[in-house]
């Protein structure tokens, strides 16, 4: 249901670092379950700990649609003629 999952590091405009997490999933976005979504940050932040991924002062994450990922990645790599 989820794919792909794209994981930047990023530094915002206060030079802080951040996890940027782009999940891209195929299906309905109203069957997201609201509670999951908002407790993913809490729920990964361990694991990202475990594997030394600790440095970040926090996590960034947004849900898109696959269709509008496709269309997304479509128009990021064209080059006009």
């Amino acid at each position: 249901m989820f794919d792909p999952i794209i994981v930047e590091p990023k530094i915002d405009h206060d030079g802080d670092k951040y996890l940027n997490i782009t999940i891209v999933f195929d299906g309905d976005q109203k069957r997201l379950d609201p509670g999951w979504t908002l407790g993913l940050t809490r729920r990964i932040r361990p694991k990202l700990m475990e594997l030394g991924i600790d440095d970040f002062l926090f996590l960034s994450k947004s849900f898109i649609e696959k269709s509008e990922w496709e269309a997304v990645q479509e128009g990021r790599y064209f080059e006009p003629a």
